[in-house]
C-alpha cells in the first residue's frame, strides 16, 4: 500500500545516480523497504527492513539509511546485513553526505552522527519563542557543510525551510515558506538547482542558489497535487501523493449499523465518551502546525467547545462521575484537569514527563501512563498522582493498548510477548490473575461502564466483546465478534469508545471520501519549467 497517513513512512527516494528508487510500503506483515530500478516495473522487497521508514541514500548510491524499531540503521542497497547506528525515537527524516548523516527525531532539532555510528550530536535547537515544535526532513547542500530543513511551528507565519551549517558559521535563516517536506533538485549537466516544495496543495519548483543559499525567480507549478518528494541530479522526480489525514466520528450499534456522525471530518486522534453519556472529549490535530487541541462536544446539541489553551494534548481521561477531565500537554509535560459541567477553571495537577495518560482510578488519585520504549512499543507505569512513584508493567504493547476498568479493579493491556499483539487481563494494581483474553490477535481494549464487558480490536479489525459477568466467568470466557471496523489509523491512541451501557460505539473511521496515496515517477521534470 502506498498510502502514508501522517507522513511517517517517508518519500520514495531516488538514488543520487538516478538508477532506482527505494520506498517504504505497508504490507500485511508490516512496512518494508522496496527497491525499484527505474528501467524496471518490478519492486524488490529488501529483507531485514521490517518496520522500516523514511529511507535515504548514501552519496555513492551504494547504501541506504532508514529507521526501524526505534533505531537508525544502514544497509547495502544490493544485499547484505544492516548496521545499527544509534537509537532514534519517532524519526522525521534523514540525509547523508560523505561520512556524516543528519537525522531528525520528532519534537527536537537536527542531530548528526558518523556514517559508521558513534555518538549523536545536536546541530540545531528549537526556537520555542517562535513556536517551533519540530525540525525535520534535513537535506544537505552540495558543499556537505550547509543543510536545509523544514521547521514546523505553531505560528504559521514562522514555518518554512531554513538554512544552517554543521560548523555553525552559517547564520540560521529562513529561505522559503513551505508546507512540509521538500527536495533539492538539479538540472542535469548544469549547476542550476531548484527547491521543490509543497505550496497550498501543489508541487512547486523555485530556483535556489546553493552558493549564497537563497531562493530566486518565479515559482513553477510542477504538479497540481502535493506529496512527499525526492529528486535526483539526473532529472528524475518521485512523489508519494498524500492521502488527506481525515477521519469521521461515527456512531454504530452492536451490529455495526450506522447511527449517525458527530461533527465534521477532521484529523481526530482520540474521542472519549463521558461516563454519564453527556459529553465526548476529542483531540484534534493540525498537521501543518503540529497543534493537538482538546475539545468537548455536548451530545445534547452537538456543540463543540475548546477545553484548554494547551497546544499539545496527547490524551484526555474522564473521572468516574463524568464531570471532570484530566489531560496532559506533552510539551509542557504538565497534567491538568478541568470541570466540564459546570465548567470550571483549568487546574494544574502534576508534572508528568513522558507518556500518554491512559487511565485514572475511580477516585482520581492514581494515574496510569503508556510510555514509548523504542518509538514503536510501549510500557505501562502507574503511580499515585502525588507523590509520584512509578511502578513498571512491561507490556511491550503499542500506544493505545491499555484500559483500566471503571471500577479500578482490572487492567486490560496489549502485549506482543507471544509474538503477536494480544490482549491480557490482570488484577490492578497487584497484576495477579494475569491471563490472555484475546484469540488470534487483539489490541485497544475498552470497557463497558459496569466493568462487566470488555471490548477490543482483533487483528482483522473486527470489534470483539468479552462478557466478564460472574455467570460467564464460571463457564469460561470466550470473545465474540460484533462487526468489522474501518478505523482511521491503528497506530494512534484509542480509536473508539463505548457508551456506558455497551449499546453503541463511537469510532474514528477513515474518511471514505479520501483515497489512498500513490507513488508517481516524473522523468525530465526540468522540461516543465519552460512551460
Amino acid at each position: 500500500m502506498a498510502a502514508d497517513v501522517g507522513q511517517l513512512l517517508g518519500a520514495p527516494v531516488i538514488a543520487p545516480d538516478g538508477s532506482e528508487i527505494v520506498v517504504s510500503l505497508s504490507t500485511s506483515q508490516g512496512a518494508y523497504l522496496f527497491r525499484r530500478p527505474l528501467k524496471s516495473n518490478h519492486m524488490i522487497r529488501m529483507e531485514g527492513t521490517q518496520s522500516a521508514s523514511l529511507p535515504f541514500w548514501s552519496p555513492d548510491s551504494h547504501h541506504i539509511g532508514f529507521f526501524a524499531d526505534g533505531q537508525l540503521k544502514r544497509t547495502p542497497a544490493f544485499g547484505g546485513s544492516f548496521v545499527i547506528l544509534c537509537d532514534v525515537v519517532e524519526p522525521r527524516g534523514g540525509c547523508w553526505n560523505g561520512d556524516t548523516i543528519l537525522f531528525a527525531p520528532n519534537l527536537r532539532g537536527i542531530f548528526r552522527i558518523g556514517a559508521t555510528g558513534g555518538t549523536a550530536v545536536p546541530v540545531t535547537v528549537l526556537d520555542a519563542g517562535a513556536g517551533e515544535n519540530s525540525h525535520r526532513f534535513p537535506v544537505f547542500l552540495p558543499d556537505g557543510n550547509r543543510f536545509l530543513y523544514f521547521s514546523r511551528s505553531s505560528s504559521l507565519e514562522k514555518r518554512g525551510i531554513y538554512l544552517e551549517s554543521l560548523d555553525h558559521r552559517q547564520h540560521r535563516r529562513r529561505v522559503l515558506v513551505a508546507d512540509g517536506q521538500f527536495a533539492l533538485g538539479a538540472v542535469p549537466d548544469s549547476d542550476q538547482h531548484f527547491l521543490i516544495t509543497q505550496q497550498a496543495g501543489k508541487l512547486v519548483a523555485q530556483g535556489f542558489d546553493c552558493n549564497n543559499g537563497k531562493a530566486f525567480g518565479a515559482e513553477h507549478i510542477l504538479l497540481d497535487h502535493a506529496g512527499q518528494v525526492s529528486a535526483s541530479d539526473t532529472g528524475a522526480l518521485a512523489l508519494r501523493t498524500d492521502a488527506q489525514v481525515r477521519s469521521t466520528l461515527v456512531w454504530r450499534d452492536r451490529e455495526g449499523r450506522h447511527l449517525g456522525i458527530l461533527g465534521k471530518p477532521d484529523d481526530y486522534w482520540q474521542a472519549t465518551i463521558s461516563p454519564d453519556g453527556r459529553f465526548v472529549a476529542i483531540v484534534r490535530h493540525d498537521a501543518l502546525t503540529g497543534i493537538f487541541r482538546a475539545w468537548t462536544a455536548s451530545l445534547a446539541n452537538g456543540q463543540m467547545e475548546v477545553l484548554s489553551d494547551a497546544d499539545h494534548v496527547d490524551s484526555v481521561v474522564w473521572i468516574h462521575d463524568g464531570k471532570m477531565l484530566y489531560y496532559r500537554d506533552f510539551v509542557q509535560r504538565k497534567l491538568f484537569r478541568r470541570s466540564v459541567d459546570p465548567r470550571g477553571p483549568e487546574e494544574f495537577v502534576q508534572t508528568i514527563a513522558g507518556g500518554n495518560i491512559c487511565g485514572l482510578s475511580p477516585d482520581g488519585l492514581t494515574v496510569i501512563v503508556e510510555r514509548s520504549k523504542d518509538g514503536i512499543h510501549s510500557v505501562i507505569e502507574w503511580s499515585a498522582i502525588s507523590p509520584l512513584q512509578w511502578h513498571l508493567i512491561d507490556s511491550n504493547g503499542f500506544v493505545g493498548s491499555t484500559g483500566l476498568s471503571p471500577d479500578g479493579r482490572s487492567l486490560a493491556f496489549g502485549s506482543n510477548s507471544s509474538g503477536r499483539m494480544e490482549v491480557y487481563l490482570a488484577s490492578f494494581p497487584s497484576m495477579k490473575n494475569l491471563r490472555r483474553v484475546s484469540v488470534d490477535g487483539g489490541s485497544c481494549p475498552r470497557w463497558r461502564q459496569d466493568s462487566e464487558e470488555l471490548f477490543y480490536i482483533a487483528e482483522d479489525q473486527s470489534l470483539m466483546c468479552l462478557d466478564l459477568s460472574a455467570s460467564e466467568r464460571s463457564r469460561g470466557m470466550r470473545p465474540k465478534p460484533l462487526f468489522r471496523t474501518a478505523l482511521a489509523n491503528a497506530t494512534r491512541s484509542p480509536l473508539y469508545d463505548v457508551a456506558s451501557d455497551g449499546s453503541r460505539f463511537l469510532l474514528l473511521e477513515r474518511d471514505s471520501s479520501i483515497s489512498g496515496g500513490d507513488v508517481e515517477l516524473l522523468l525530465n521534470w526540468p522540461s516543465i519549467l519552460s512551460d
